[in-house]
């Protein structure tokens, strides 16, 4: 859930909880609107997220890029776990990749996103590294879309920057 704060129409705070505030200040729960942040206003009942210059509007677009990498990396395969997708966790899984090319009868254990230890055989390890490196690439297909809408004037809000088609 998500709650805003609101005050003359224009969202000031936002909370994942509902706050216990006093009654003489407005809060709405905004969990059904995507992207909703500080600053947006509410016009005939619909909330609108401001203009931002684009500058500010590609930053935003780089953040979310970096939060969907790191969401990790659902994989059927391997026990069917969610793996890390950070930057540090991708660099130790590709190591690991180089030594099951070298020895591919070997078996690693890995810990998935949940914390359960996992024996990866030299094929799990590179399959895991397959959908890995295919959801990086997602992630940066998103983050190019967003770009090329910013620039071509399409996406003005962040609002627009949400909509883009992000990898979970």
């Amino acid at each position: 859930m998500t709650y805003a704060i609101i005050s003359q129409d224009r969202v000031v705070g936002l909370a994942p909880t509902e706050p216990d505030l006093p009654r003489s200040i407005e809060v709405q729960d905004v969990s059904g609107v995507l992207g909703i942040e500080i600053g947006w206003s509410r016009q005939d009942g619909a909330w609108v997220a401001p203009e931002l210059p684009a500058a500010d509007l590609v930053a935003r677009a780089g953040a979310r890029r970096q939060r969907a990498e790191n969401a990790g990396v659902a994989f059927a395969a391997a026990g069917g776990s969610r793996w890390h997708s950070d930057r540090a966790s991708v660099a130790r899984m590709m190591a690991d990749r180089i030594s099951a090319l070298t020895d591919a009868t070997r078996t690693a254990l890995w810990h998935d996103a949940d914390g359960a230890s996992r024996a990866l055989s030299a094929r799990d390890v590179m399959a895991v590294t397959d959908a890995i490196n295919a959801h990086l690439r997602a992630c940066a297909d998103a983050y190019k879309a967003a770009v090329d809408g910013i620039e071509a004037g399409a996406i003005k809000t962040s609002a627009g920057i949400a909509a883009v088609s992000w990898p979970a």
